[in-house]
């Protein structure tokens, strides 16, 4: 089963990463918002 994974930014973000056709993803342990790490290994290992 395929997931999606959505990320919300302003217009100039997302022009950049669609003219780069790069897509950076950092560690998610390392962030500092609890509910997106929550969120994260709920929907990827507590299924």
């Amino acid at each position: 089963m395929d997931k999606l994974v959505y990320h919300y930014c302003d217009n100039c973000k997302m022009a950049n990463i669609l003219s780069g056709k790069t897509l950076r993803m950092s560690d998610i342990t390392k962030s500092n918002d609890y509910e997106e790490v929550k969120m994260f290994f709920q929907v990827y290992w507590m299924q």
